[in-house]
This record gives structure tokens, C-alpha cells and sequence, in this order.
């Protein structure tokens, strides 16, 4: 794959909201009850526990903390009291500690899968009831629990249980606050999160086709990116009927970021196509008039118009938005895009003049 990289000054920027860089890494967290904070920062480290050993990871080597199930502890004595009593000889602490235990809702719900299946069927059918009510009143996604922490780092994937204690958060307008682990859903690194709009020159493309432009916007596991171009560019391909001296002349096309009609014979991708890469040595993936998709890798992105060599003109305009906030479907990769690349001539002979640059 081509090595030629256009940096963002070779480019025009229309609009561009600074990326977002801080010492600490600045956060986004999100809590079990939907709310969040958009802009944060954690006192690290993080301490993993993991079968195989206690490891210590720096907060500013983190990319996101999807964070397991919890009970405190205060709760759980408490739904761990509720539950001896439904088989308790007073048929009115029986029917109190059950309406305590809907109370709890999704905190009791691991706790009443396991009464159900008790021995006494008194606990297990006070036990069955309840979570027959907490089922109707909470959506199934809220119901799926898993014990065990993932902590996604830039280049990997850990599997644990936290073991701090809490996590102390500095905000803006907040100051410093105290984070209880069982409140956290959430946590996504937000450094290289922003905005920039491009406009991208198809000339420019045509003249270096291996070429593909830097948008100076680094993306990382889990953030979610938004990409949407509008614009119209001209471009000339080899008329499939030569001319009556037998010489093969050239026509021109007119396309939009989701393509022509106009490929190059097997290719999977029209000319004219916007297409993005995440890394130097990534896989290319078609981005169109609009792409959203969370993404599954890390490094910087980069964008391209996929023309024939020769003579073009007009351009893209291209906004790009990277925040964790954005979820979307897996990017798919372009197949055998290299070799389609490296097919493509190194000239294009007999172009006819094309429309100026708007």
C-alpha cells in the first residue's frame, strides 16, 4: 500500500474544533442510570485483578472501561436479608420483604434468580413473583449482567475485576468528585475526539493516486466516527470505443462520493468513491456520502478520493466527527483494494479539458 501522505496543511480546512488533548487523557463517563459526564479526568492508576495475577495499567493507556456488574455492599446485606425473610414464619414481614426486593429492582435481580431455584418453594415462588415484576417494568437490555470487567487499552483487550476502591474524577465545574464503581457503566478516553470539516480536491488525486490525505484526527478502539461529503468532482476514463484512427480516446465522468458507474475492470470500488484507512498499513473501507460505525482499531485516519490518474477536477467537502458518543455497525474493509490500486496506469494519455476547479 502506498506511503504517500498528504498532512492536513496540504489541504484546505473549511471549519475545524481543536482535538480535544489534555494531561491527564480526558474522559467521557457514562453511568448505569443513563446520565454522564462529557468531560473529565480520572486519578490513575487502574489495579486489574485477572487469573493471571494484579496488573497496574496507566489511566492515559486506556481507551475504555466497560464496567461489570456491581451490588454495594450496604445493598447487598440488605437484599441478602430480604430474601431469608420470604420464608420467614410472619406472612407479613414475607409480604414486606418482597415488595422490598421489587423495590431494589435490577440490584436484587442476580439474587432472586438464584432464590427462585431454592428448595423452600415459599422463597422460590415470593422469589419467581418478584422478578416477574422487575421484568415488567425494566427494559431486557438492563437485565443482561456480567461480573467481570474489560478494560480496552490502545492495542489490546483485558479481562478482570477492578479493584480500586473508587475513582476520583476532577470536572470543570464540578471539581473533584468521587465515583462509585457500581454507579459506572462506561468510560471512554476521549483524546483525538473533535471535529474538522476538508474539502478534498480530486485534482490532487489524480495526480498522485498511491497518495491519501491525513485529517490529523487519531482514532482508538470503541470511539465512534461520522463521516459525511457532499460535492460533485470530473474525471476522464478510456472510452471503451477507440475512435475510427484506432487511438482510444477518453471521456469525461462526472461523480459524486458514493461513486460513478465507471470502474476499473473487477474493481469493487466505482472511481470517484470517498474511501478512509485508519493507520498506516490499515484497511481501506468505502465511506460514501455517509459512513457511522464504531471503531475496532487504532491510529490516524485518512481519507481519499479513488480516481484514475490523469486530469480532474471539483472537490469533496468532508466533515469528520469522532466522539464516543456515536455508535454505529463495524467498518467493513474494501477486499483486495491493494491489488485493484496497484492495477490502475501510472499515466492517462489523451485527456480533454475539464471543467475549472469550483
Amino acid at each position: 500500500m502506498g506511503r504517500c501522505h498528504w498532512m492536513v496543511g496540504a489541504a484546505v480546512i473549511i471549519g475545524t474544533v481543536a482535538t480535544l488533548r489534555a494531561e491527564p487523557q480526558p474522559v467521557f463517563v457514562r453511568f448505569r442510570d443513563g446520565s454522564l459526564i462529557r468531560r473529565a479526568h480520572i486519578e490513575g492508576p487502574i489495579l486489574l485483578e485477572t487469573p493471571f495475577g494484579k496488573l497496574t495499567i496507566p489511566i492515559d493507556k486506556i481507551s475504555r472501561i466497560d464496567f461489570g456488574f456491581r451490588v454495594p455492599e450496604d445493598i447487598a446485606r440488605q437484599i441478602g436479608t430480604a430474601i431469608q425473610e420470604l420464608s420467614g414464619p410472619d406472612y407479613r414481614k414475607r409480604d414486606l420483604a418482597s415488595r422490598r426486593l421489587v423495590a431494589f429492582g435490577v440490584l436484587a435481580y442476580p439474587a432472586l434468580l438464584q432464590a427462585q431455584k431454592n428448595a423452600d418453594k415459599e422463597t422460590a415462588r415470593r422469589a419467581a413473583a418478584a422478578l416477574e415484576q422487575i421484568r415488567e417494568h425494566t427494559p431486557p437490555e438492563h437485565l443482561k449482567f456480567r461480573k467481570q470487567d474489560v478494560v480496552y487499552t490502545f492495542d489490546s483487550l483485558i479481562t478482570g475485576r477492578i479493584i480500586n476502591s473508587d475513582f476520583r474524577t476532577t470536572t470543570r465545574y464540578f471539581g473533584t468528585v468521587k465515583l462509585q464503581l457500581h454507579d459506572l457503566a462506561t468510560i471512554y478516553s476521549i483524546a483525538g475526539a473533535g471535529e474538522k470539516v476538508f474539502k478534498l480536491r480530486a485534482a490532487d488525486f489524480a495526480k498522485n493516486p498511491e497518495c491519501w490525505f491525513a485529517t490529523g484526527l487519531s482514532l482508538h478502539r470503541s470511539l465512534g466516527l461520522q463521516v459525511e461529503a457532499n460535492g460533485q468532482i470530473q474525471f476522464t476514463v478510456p472510452d471503451e470505443s477507440p475512435s475510427p484512427q484506432g487511438a482510444l480516446d477518453h471521456v469525461a465522468v462526472l461523480s459524486g462520493p458514493d461513486g460513478s458507474k465507471v470502474s476499473e475492470k473487477d474493481s469493487p470500488i466505482p472511481f470517484g468513491t470517498l474511501l478512509g484507512r485508519i493507520g498506516d498499513d490499515g484497511p481501506v473501507f468505502r465511506i460514501g456520502k455517509k459512513l457511522v460505525a464504531t471503531t475496532d482499531s487504532t491510529g490516524p485516519l485518512f481519507l481519499r478520493i479513488f480516481c484514475p490518474p490523469g486530469k480532474a477536477s471539483g472537490a469533496y467537502r468532508v466533515f469528520v466527527r469522532v466522539d464516543p458518543e456515536i455508535t454505529g455497525g463495524k467498518i467493513r474493509a474494501v477486499s483486495d483494494f491493494k491489488q485493484v490500486s496497484e492495477s490502475l496506469p501510472r499515466v492517462s494519455p489523451r485527456t480533454p479539458k475539464l471543467a475549472p476547479e469550483p
